[in-house]
């Protein structure tokens, strides 16, 4: 092992910011690419790539070697892609339920009087969420990434992720899977 290599190795046993910045610096862009392969969508495999970062960063793992970091750093991503095709399956089969729900409603009631008055539920379970969490919640459907949100509230990137899953799980709760479509077709 390099002086280097061991200086990085020692540094991001004591969390060292410059180690993490030099692990950054020097293998973000070929784990962007190595998350493309799996992902083909750029901003998904450079998200990707940034969760297994910050996992390595809050994580206590230590690493003896160059290598076991670069495996270690190989693997996180490759799992981290494979979650994120899974979760695409699981979004494309709520896509064909809510078609098949649509035409479904074709012959009940207009479909825009439909998902008027679901949206309007929405917005109004929305409003009983705690203020921070709500604040959280509606900045993402204005489209809004976790970084982006974090940055504006000076909060962690964390507590916006804590936040969002807080206010789906409660909303989840309170519709049901009609919210969960409407979630996996963006209309929030």
């Amino acid at each position: 092992m390099s002086p280097q290599e061991k200086e990085l190795i020692e540094g991001l046993k004591r969390k060292s910011r410059k180690a993490f910045h030099t692990l950054y610096r020097d293998y973000y862009a070929a784990m962007v690419v190595y998350a493309l392969k799996f992902l083909k969508v750029k901003e998904e495999a450079e998200d990707a790539v940034q969760d297994v970062f910050l996992s390595l960063w809050e994580a206590e793992k230590p690493f003896d070697s160059i290598d076991n970091l670069r495996s270690f750093l190989y693997t996180s991503v490759k799992n981290r892609c494979l979650n994120i095709l899974r979760e695409r399956s699981v979004r494309r089969k709520y896509e064909e339920h809510i078609i098949d729900f649509y035409k479904e409603m074709e012959n009940e009631e207009p479909i825009e009087q439909t998902y008027a008055e679901v949206l309007g539920e929405v917005y109004r379970l929305i409003d009983e969420l705690p203020p921070r969490c709500r604040e959280i919640f509606l900045l993402h459907m204005d489209g809004r990434k976790n970084e982006e949100i974090a940055q504006a509230l000076d909060i962690a990137v964390n507590t916006v992720k804590a936040q969002k899953a807080k206010a789906v799980s409660f909303l989840k709760e309170q519709m049901g899977d009609t919210l969960v479509v409407l979630i996996t077709i963006g209309c929030i």
